[in-house]
């Protein structure tokens, strides 16, 4: 092999090294983005549905979350009396 055809093989090498890590770079901070997003995203659903709950209490229709503190560990409540 002669020097160019040695030159050109590392090029082209080279060049699919920086295309594949440019790609992984790309998909890394996109799936970064995509997570941060999906947790704002949790976090709306999550409080949207600790509104809906209180509006479904206010208006009665809907059972309304028993507090933990409520609930004795032996298996009674603490409101029986």
């Amino acid at each position: 092999m002669d020097l160019d055809a040695i030159v050109q093989l590392v090029t082209v090498v080279m060049a699919a090294m920086g295309i594949v890590w440019h790609q992984q770079h790309n998909t890394d901070k996109l799936r970064g983005e995509l997570s941060e997003d999906h947790a704002k995203l949790r976090d709306a659903i999550a409080h949207n549905g600790e509104r809906l709950v209180r509006i479904e209490g206010f208006l009665g229709i809907g059972m309304p979350s028993v507090p933990d503190e409520a609930i004795d560990p032996q298996g009674g409540s603490r409101f029986d009396g």
